[in-house]
């Protein structure tokens, strides 16, 4: 098994330093995804919710560079700057992950990598694992 890089096609992904994803066999390790549009502005203003929909929605693409989805995913760590707005990212949550429940990990933070930034959410996936 090797080791395979996934980076989508974002401009600012592309100046990253890191890899978005990682792939080694079926497992999927996703890193750490914020609200960040594909020109690397933050999505989403103040809105939890909107943010998340946004942090969402990067995993997912990181994901599909893989052949996996959603419902491949196991394990989300998120970090989150208020956990009083929670409620905002569940909504998200639920829409993205629907009937399939990862075990999840929420840890608080004082501050995520730019001023703005609400959410951050890594990802453990297996590809397959979600479907019938």
């Amino acid at each position: 098994m090797k080791r395979k890089e996934l980076t989508p096609d974002w401009p600012w992904a592309k100046k990253a330093p890191y890899a978005l994803g990682t792939q080694c066999g079926e497992w999927v390790y996703v890193a750490g995804q914020v609200a960040f549009g594909p020109d690397g502005e933050i999505v989403g203003g103040d809105d939890m919710e909107a943010q998340s929909d946004q942090v969402f929605a990067n995993i997912r693409g990181v994901l599909e560079l893989a052949g996996a989805s959603m419902d491949d995913v196991m394990k989300v760590t998120v970090f989150m700057v208020d956990p009083s707005q929670y409620d905002g990212y569940g909504r998200a949550r639920s829409r993205a992950f629907g009937q399939t429940r990862p075990a999840s990990t929420l840890i608080p933070v004082e501050k995520l990598i730019r001023p703005g930034l609400l959410v951050e959410v890594e990802a453990y996936a297996i590809v397959g694992a979600g479907r019938d």
